[in-house]
């Protein structure tokens, strides 16, 4: 089946992508971190069990069956953290589309997330409180009528559902008003991380942007706020990329010597890579290039390190620095091949 970053979604040209998460921890256990190995292992067979009788097609996955380049396979494809990656002992669940993950036993005994391109929160939510439902015919669940669902921190406290997208921003940061936006959504509530790291200096220009859960405020009001402001980015990012058009060849000498770069260079670095997506991305946006834009979805989770790893091995190649990096610039040099825009 096609990856979940294989296509494009609504508003596509701005939000990349979509991610719920929700948190959840069973009654009549310890916590995580206060498990003893035998508490630990029934409350898995719990949870896997649950999941047998949801009615889908989950798969369990041992991490101790994955090597380690194929955990942090699944850790650049965002299905687990880095923390549950380093434990072999852990337990993932995942769906044939390979757009849902579940970790057992991480900081809660059980962690779902779904992801999507473009701006999809809604459907996301809606397709994980149906999951939710289904697993609480056969899970008790920690909840107070009060406080709501419980967890050993307070961040989750009440709803346990996280909502973020990321987005793609070049224009607002080209433009100068990129610290205004990213100020402006701090006070409402937003936490804002680069796309590699906490800098708010963001590779490539992708910025994630998570709304922070309110107590008192539903999972549906926190989604209603995301929403609302992923709405303000996408009309003031385009806005800025209008501003772009007041200097055309500045804007085509950046797509432009991307392409050329792309075309003609034999080594290319991570970091390099994802700043020359940012620029293909937005000259595909503002019609200078004639490209898929789901191709970009593709292309930032291909050229990450471990899947241009996994290209190597396949071919069987050496997989050091340099072959990496060698690699990397074919991946690209094919694409532009195959999309028409090689020289």
């Amino acid at each position: 089946m096609p990856e979940w970053y294989e296509s494009a979604g609504k508003d596509s040209g701005v939000i990349v992508s979509s991610r719920v998460r929700m948190s959840r921890n069973l009654a009549g256990h310890r916590f995580p971190g206060f498990l003893a190995l035998e508490e630990e292992r029934a409350v898995q067979q719990k949870i896997l069990e649950a999941f047998r009788r949801a009615g889908e097609d989950f798969v369990p996955l041992a991490l101790e069956n994955l090597k380690p380049f194929e955990r942090r396979l699944l850790l650049e494809k965002k299905l687990i953290s880095q923390d549950f990656a380093l434990n072999s002992e852990n337990i993932l669940i995942l769906n044939p589309q390979r757009d849902f993950s579940a970790m057992i036993n991480t900081s809660d005994h059980l962690r779902m997330a779904r992801l999507a391109p473009g701006l999809e929160l809604r459907n996301l939510l809606v397709w994980l409180m149906e999951l939710d439902d289904k697993l609480e015919e056969n899970i008790d669940f920690a909840v107070d009528m009060d406080l709501g669902y419980l967890f050993s921190g307070l961040d989750n406290l009440g709803t346990g559902v996280g909502l973020s997208i990321l987005a793609h921003l070049p224009a607002l940061v080209k433009t100068g008003h990129i610290d205004k936006v990213l100020k402006a959504m701090l006070h409402a509530d937003f936490q804002v991380r680069g796309f590699i790291g906490d800098s708010e200096d963001s590779l490539g220009q992708f910025f994630l942007i998570e709304a922070r859960m309110l107590p008192g405020l539903s999972e549906w009001e926190n989604l209603e706020k995301l929403e609302k402001l992923a709405e303000q980015i996408n009309h003031y990012e385009r806005l800025a990329r209008q501003d772009l058009l007041n200097d055309p060849p500045e804007l085509e000498d950046r797509i432009f010597r991307a392409v050329g770069l792309l075309n003609s260079c034999r080594l290319l670095e991570y970091n390099e890579s994802v700043e020359l997506i940012s620029s293909l991305r937005l000259g595909t946006v503002m019609g200078i290039l004639d490209h898929r834009l789901d191709v970009f979805n593709s292309l930032l989770i291909l050229c990450q390190p471990c899947h241009i790893q996994e290209r190597l091995l396949k071919k069987g190649k050496r997989t050091d620095e340099g072959a990496a990096n060698q690699e990397r610039a074919q991946l690209f040099r094919d694409f532009l091949i195959k999309e028409g825009s090689h020289v």
